[in-house]
């Protein structure tokens, strides 16, 4: 088989410099938006960790079933905070 010959006929051939820069650019912005979306998700996942991690700690402390309840009404009230 025998490959297409690549002259100024073909779309890409004809991208410029400018267009090149603009496209690396939009990507270059695409790639920021998702790091910075990273960041806050993982920020958020490891808020949440603290959260229910906290609530553990309380319940395993409880001896009684209000002192759970009061834990567990007090977790909810910080995640709804959040």
């Amino acid at each position: 088989m025998t490959a297409k010959p690549t002259d100024a006929s073909t779309p890409f051939a004809k991208f410029g410099p400018e267009q090149t820069e603009a496209m690396l650019g939009v990507q270059k912005e695409l790639l920021e938006a998702c790091e910075q979306a990273s960041r806050a998700w993982l920020a958020r996942i490891k808020s949440e960790v603290d959260l229910w991690s906290g609530l553990a700690t309380k319940l395993a402390a409880t001896r009684s079933a209000p002192e759970a309840l009061g834990a567990y009404q007090e977790c909810l009230a910080q995640r709804m905070q959040m």
